[in-house]
């Protein structure tokens, strides 16, 4: 049985603004958390 994953756009906003923010602090950091988010969506 599969689920369907909805995202509010606040959510993509925050993403968003997230990846900017740890990209500010390290270069090549925001594609660290960009993977952890979707592991982590990938386990839902």
């Amino acid at each position: 049985m599969g689920f369907t994953i909805h995202y509010f756009d606040i959510v993509k906003s925050d993403i968003k603004e997230a990846k900017y923010w740890y990209k500010e602090q390290k270069a090549g950091l925001e594609r660290e958390f960009s993977l952890e988010v979707k592991k982590c969506i990938s386990r839902l």
